[in-house]
């Protein structure tokens, strides 16, 4: 499905799959540092929702889940970008946003039911 999503980008508004992968890689070394790439499952789950492809990933704790939609609003260079992230637990949502995505530089918050 991302091929085809890529295909048609690229025949219908000049996009670059090639481009848009090392422009994902540059901001992910900008945090990282110049030695650690993301991974490829990484990359393309960026790639897929800068495309507006639904997407779900299932992944162990600790394998970078939080990584594709951070390098999302790194890589938009309009900076008009949102994303919302639903997630069922208080303190996950609070560890990303005060450890975890910190990092990044990106405006951020969390809202909680308080149920």
């Amino acid at each position: 499905m991302l091929n085809v999503a890529c295909t048609a980008a690229e025949k219908n508004r000049q996009y670059s799959s090639a481009d848009t992968c090392r422009l994902i890689t540059e901001k992910f070394q900008d945090v990282f540092g110049p030695d650690r790439v993301p991974y490829d499952w990484q990359l393309n789950v960026t790639e897929a929702l800068l495309l507006h492809l639904d997407s779900v990933v299932i992944a162990g704790t600790g394998s970078g889940k939080t990584m594709p939609f951070a390098l999302v609003l790194m890589a938009d260079e309009t900076e008009k970008k949102v994303v919302i992230v639903i997630s069922p637990l208080n303190e996950l949502e609070k560890d990303q946003v005060s450890t975890q995505l910190a990092r990044f530089s990106l405006k951020m918050a969390t809202i909680s039911s308080g149920v």
